[in-house]
């Protein structure tokens, strides 16, 4: 499962930086081809995210998680996302609306079969795939994607001993945001269902809990919130 996330982010990485690059080269371009008189230009920007989100799961995992059905505020999960929101550029000609955040889960106590306690915490990390504009104003801009998003969920008792819960999971999600100059704010609502083994395996090799823990699919309703900072403004070539 690790070398999955390694790979998609190194994806995600490579997929800004060639961003760059081609609008660098398509600047040139249009340096020394300036007579064309029909060359169409996009605002393309990089731009920097964090957000704070709350996941009602499809699980109550035995009422220790937040679901759309109940749960308390300080139930898990609560996390806190880095990322971007922007072109994600296919090549010099296609590119889509999307995001990519990487996300940490406020450490939070359950409580396991009535008496054993454990620290609950994991990440995720999500790469739109797709992405489909429904409004796109100076000022405001509403969009679906689609993507993969994969992590992990980790238990930790006393004794540091662990027991650790994969995640793969297509996700869909509307995303809307209000800009201000550089500033702007959004908000994601995001929909995932986890197609991973729902048990839990321990991490420590030689040592295990000796505890009978309900199996967990993650898939779940996300509802987000942050702020997003363009770093800087460029341009390409269509």
């Amino acid at each position: 499962m690790k070398y999955w996330i390694s790979f998609v982010f190194c994806l995600g990485l490579f997929t800004v930086k060639s961003q760059v690059f081609d609008t660098d080269s398509t600047e040139m371009v249009n340096d020394t081809a300036s007579v064309k008189k029909d060359t169409v230009r996009h605002n393309l920007f990089e731009s920097l995210t964090f957000s704070y989100g709350q996941k009602y799961a499809s699980s109550n995992f035995d009422s220790q998680l937040k679901t759309m059905s109940g749960g308390k505020f300080s139930m898990p999960c609560n996390y806190f996302s880095i990322g971007m929101i922007g072109e994600i550029i296919v090549n010099r000609r296609r590119s889509y609306t999307g995001i990519v955040n990487f996300s940490y889960l406020v450490p939070t106590m359950i409580t396991i079969n009535d008496s054993v306690k454990e620290k609950l915490n994991g990440f995720t990390y999500t790469f739109s795939v797709f992405g489909q504009k429904i409004v796109k104003k100076k000022h405001f801009e509403m969009f679906l994607t689609e993507g993969i998003s994969m992590g992990r969920l980790k238990m930790t008792n006393g004794n540091n001993q662990k027991l650790k819960n994969p995640s793969f999971a297509p996700f869909a999600g509307l995303v809307m945001r209000v800009s201000f100059s550089k500033f702007s704010l959004f908000s994601i609502a995001q929909f995932d269902y986890d197609i991973s083994k729902s048990s839990w395996h321990r991490m420590n090799k030689g040592s295990s809990q000796n505890i009978t823990v309900s199996p967990l699919h993650q898939g779940g309703y996300t509802f987000s919130f942050g702020i997003n900072y363009s770093i800087s403004e460029r341009y390409m070539k269509q």
